[in-house]
């Protein structure tokens, strides 16, 4: 199993880090086992990146908070290398890590 796509396993709906038990949807369904299985998969990688996608900050936070790395970036640099200037330079590292990891979803 891979945690990149959804897959049907017996009567388990896994993939992504989750998995369900799909028993009450597969038996509901009268079409081939097949079709029914990429439907499902389908289904629920719909509903996983529009959950996703729900959770992020906006298009505009986010070049909002990218501004925001480069402007303490800049200030870590008139500061050269002082204690400020250092507290403000591991700040958009951090910043610019966590926006990082969140834009790659992991």
């Amino acid at each position: 199993m891979t945690d990149d796509k959804f897959q049907v396993l017996g009567d388990q709906l896994s993939g992504r880090g989750l998995s369900l038990d799909a028993s009450p949807l597969l038996g509901a369904v009268k079409v081939a086992a097949s079709e029914r299985d990429k439907c499902l998969v389908e289904i629920a990688d719909v509903i996983y990146r529009q959950g996703r996608s729900s959770v992020l900050p906006s298009w505009d936070d986010r070049f909002e908070l990218h501004n925001a790395v480069e402007a303490l970036r800049a200030l870590a640099v008139i500061a050269g290398h002082t204690p400020t200037g250092d507290r403000r330079r591991r700040e958009a590292d951090i910043l610019a890590r966590l926006l990082h990891q969140q834009e790659e979803g992991t």
